[in-house]
């Protein structure tokens, strides 16, 4: 399992449990490496492609980067959302 993978690497690993098979870990540490990062997200995309979602505010910051590291293992589309609440809707989405 990967959260032990990396808890060996004293990385920590919190377990967020949701009902209907909604888990998901959340990783806490520094100094990650591109290759670790990488595989820490792809492990949790079922499939081949994979939708990176964020907003306005983070994209110039981030998107870039994690959109890279999940193309060395998926095919991967984007969708910048206005920052904000009202804007993460279904409605918005479509």
């Amino acid at each position: 399992m990967i959260a032990a993978e990396y808890k060996a690497s004293n990385f920590d690993v919190v377990k967020v449990d949701l009902t209907g098979g909604r888990d998901y870990p959340i990783y806490i540490g520094t100094g990650y490496s591109d290759e670790q990062v990488s595989e820490m997200l792809t492990s949790h995309i079922e499939g081949s492609k994979a939708l990176l979602i964020t907003n306005d505010r983070i994209a110039p910051m981030y998107l870039e980067k994690y959109e890279k590291l999940i193309k060395q293992h998926k095919e991967v589309h984007t969708l910048v959302l206005p920052d904000g609440e009202e804007h993460k809707s279904m409605e918005i989405l479509q």
